[in-house]
């Protein structure tokens, strides 16, 4: 296998920007399925699914954020994977 070279720069922003939008997504659709069902029996079994997606996704644009300073520290900034229209 050859080696492996990371993302460019534009890939990062694009790849965050669909991260982002997932990451807010994944939010609304989580708090209306545990608005839906219970999420004491199994009934909430989709919510804590969704849950800890929201969580992998968190995980995975930090570390891509990490990658980026790596790969391109002059050119990186926070934006690339978090903005301050983020839902918490």
């Amino acid at each position: 296998m050859g080696r492996k070279y990371g993302l460019t720069l534009e890939r990062h922003r694009e790849i965050g920007g669909e991260l982002k939008e997932m990451f807010n997504k994944l939010i609304d659709l989580t708090v209306e399925v545990g608005n839906a069902y219970p999420v004491t029996d199994d009934r909430g079994r989709p919510y804590i699914r969704l849950s800890k997606a929201h969580k992998e996704i968190s995980i995975a644009r930090s570390i891509l954020e990490d990658l980026l300073y790596a790969e391109h520290p002059e050119d990186a900034t926070i934006d690339f994977y978090y903005n301050g229209k983020e839902k918490i």
